[in-house]
C-alpha cells in the first residue's frame, strides 16, 4: 500500500460532481435509500450519491450492521465488527436470510429518519450487488412505501453447489412474489455470463415488466466508485472492470438511474409520499 500511495498521490484522484458553496434549493425532494454490497461499506457509492444529490435529491447511504460490511464501528462496542465469513463447507441456508432481514430493517429505519429530516415527496430503494438483493426484498415487503427499486448488478442467486451442495434464488420472497413496484435493473456483462445467476435474474425480471439494461464490456466493479480512485490500467489488470471506458460507463449508470427516478416521479405526480405523511 505504501508503494501504491507513492505512485498515486491523492492530488491525482478525480472527484466528479463536487462543488463549492452549492445552492440549496427549497421544496420537496425525492429520496433514495441505498444499500451497499457484500464486504462493502456505506462509502462505496459516496460519489454516486453526491452526483444524485447535486441534481436535487436526498440520498441515504446505509452502512449495514449485519456482518456483511468489511468493517463496522458500532456505538457502545470497544471493538469494530469485521466481515463475518460463512462456513462454506457446512453452509447454513439461514445465514444470509438472517443478514438480509437485518439489512431490510436498517433500510426502513433510514427511510423513517429521512422523513423526519426532509420534506420528501417520493421515495426509492436501491442498492448494488448484495444491496440490490436487499432493495428487492425491501420493495417486495413494503411496496406502498416506495415508488421504485433501483437494482445495480444484483446478487439474486446463491450458488454453493460445489462446496456445500446448496444453491437458491435470493431473496426468496422477491422470487416467489415478484417485486410489486417499478424496477430498474442495471447489470454487467460479467454477471450476465454467469449462467445460474443470469437465469435467476431473468426470472425475477420477468415476474412483471421492468426496465432492464446490461452494459456492454462491464464487470462488477464498474458499478462502484472505485473507477474514480484507482488507475484504469490497474483495474483492468485485476479484472475489476471490463474493457469499456469506466468513466463513460459510470456516467451511463448515473444517467439511466436519474432518468428512471424522473420517469417514476412524473408517473406518480410526486404526491405519493406527501399523502402518506398527511
Amino acid at each position: 500500500m505504501r508503494c501504491f500511495c507513492r505512485l498515486l498521490p491523492l492530488n491525482y484522484a478525480k472527484i466528479p460532481n463536487c462543488t463549492v458553496d452549492p445552492v440549496i434549493k427549497l421544496g420537496t425532494f425525492p429520496l433514495i435509500v441505498w444499500s451497499h454490497g457484500l464486504t462493502g461499506t456505506g462509502e462505496e457509492h459516496g460519489l454516486f450519491a453526491a452526483a444524485i444529490a447535486s441534481r436535487g435529491h436526498v440520498v441515504a447511504l446505509v452502512h449495514h450492521l449485519d456482518g456483511s460490511s468489511s468493517k463496522t464501528v458500532i456505538d457502545g462496542r470497544e471493538e469494530a465488527m469485521y466481515y463475518d465469513h460463512p462456513d462454506f463447507k457446512n453452509y447454513k441456508p439461514e445465514f444470509r436470510v438472517k443478514q438480509i432481514a437485518i439489512r431490510e430493517a436498517e433500510i426502513s429505519e433510514a427511510r423513517e429518519k429521512c422523513l423526519e429530516a426532509f420534506d420528501v415527496d417520493i421515495a426509492f430503494v436501491g442498492g448494488f450487488s448484495y444491496g440490490a438483493a436487499t432493495a428487492a426484498l425491501t420493495a417486495t415487503k413494503n411496496p406502498a412505501l416506495y415508488a421504485g427499486a433501483i437494482l445495480h448488478d444484483g446478487w439474486f442467486h446463491i450458488d454453493l453447489s460445489k462446496s456445500s451442495g446448496f444453491e437458491s434464488d435470493f431473496p426468496s420472497e422477491a422470487h416467489a412474489n415478484g417485486i410489486p413496484v417499478p424496477r430498474l435493473f442495471l447489470g454487467s456483462t460479467h454477471f450476465k455470463n454467469i449462467e445460474k445467476l443470469s437465469r435467476a435474474t431473468k426470472r425475477l425480471q420477468d415476474k412483471s415488466s421492468a426496465e432492464v439494461h446490461v452494459l456492454p464490456g462491464t464487470n462488477h466493479g464498474n458499478f462502484s466508485d472505485v473507477v474514480w480512485w484507482i488507475p484504469n490500467k490497474i483495474l483492468h489488470m485485476v479484472r475489476m472492470i471490463g474493457p469499456s471506458d469506466p468513466h463513460d460507463t459510470y456516467e451511463t449508470v448515473l444517467t439511466l438511474t436519474l432518468n428512471f427516478i424522473t420517469a417514476q416521479k412524473l408517473n406518480q405526480g410526486g404526491s405519493g409520499m406527501r399523502k402518506k405523511r398527511q
